[in-house]
């Protein structure tokens, strides 16, 4: 894969993404506004179904940091045979985490990395094996992925026939929750500086 074909999957991505988070925003508010209305008059309910969706918004960290102080010890593995899609999902981490922090996570492939070492495992990597995750099935679209915490790491996979492009989209997910990653345009993208970045605890099949 050429840097011009990237370049053209980077935006197509961003831009799905883009577009299925406004969609989300609109379903947001209609539903906002159809609780609000349902609930009209009893100010306790509306509270407490307030606070239920904020609580699930809130990420449960992990007790780990993928970047504590501009330093990383992680490491971005990839299989030995990985799809074109995994490698852009990587580089797409590696180059925003890099952006954000000053912290470079090194790309691995194979086993040429320690049993207990931290990990981001992006595709169905020796590690990923070992941890007993795969998406077979599971009925994923193009966009879909499972991205699952064990321990001081994290599994991204994606189905195969799709070539690992839903590991695309996890990366981007995964990079607004820890730096507030947004794309807007293609050449507006936003994300936050920081020294320090949390590994969340995901267990998400998309």
């Amino acid at each position: 894969m050429n840097a011009e074909n990237i370049a053209s999957l980077v935006f197509f991505c961003r831009l799905s993404m883009l577009f299925l988070h406004t969609i989300l925003k609109i379903c947001s508010v209609a539903l906002a506004l159809v609780t609000l209305f349902s609930v009209s008059g009893c100010k306790d309910e509306e509270e407490s179904t307030q606070s239920s969706m904020e609580e699930v918004e809130v990420l449960e960290k992990s007790g780990y940091k993928l970047v504590n102080g501009g330093i990383s010890e992680y490491r971005i593995l990839l299989a030995e045979n990985s799809l074109e899609n995994e490698l852009v999902a990587a580089q797409e981490l590696q180059n925003f985490l890099y952006e954000a922090t000053g912290a470079t996570l090194p790309i691995l492939y194979g086993d040429d990395v320690a049993d207990n070492a931290p990990i981001i495992s992006i595709g169905q990597t020796e590690r990923a094996d070992a941890a007993s995750l795969s998406v077979d099935g599971l009925d994923l679209n193009r966009s879909g992925y499972l991205m699952k915490t064990v321990g001081n790491s994290l599994y991204i996979i994606a189905d195969e026939q799709f070539k690992g492009l839903g590991c695309v989209y996890a990366v981007y997910d995964m990079l607004e929750d820890c730096i507030d990653d947004r794309y807007y345009h293609s050449d507006e993208i936003h994300f936050n500086q920081k020294q320090s970045v949390e590994l969340y605890k995901y267990d998400d099949v998309v």
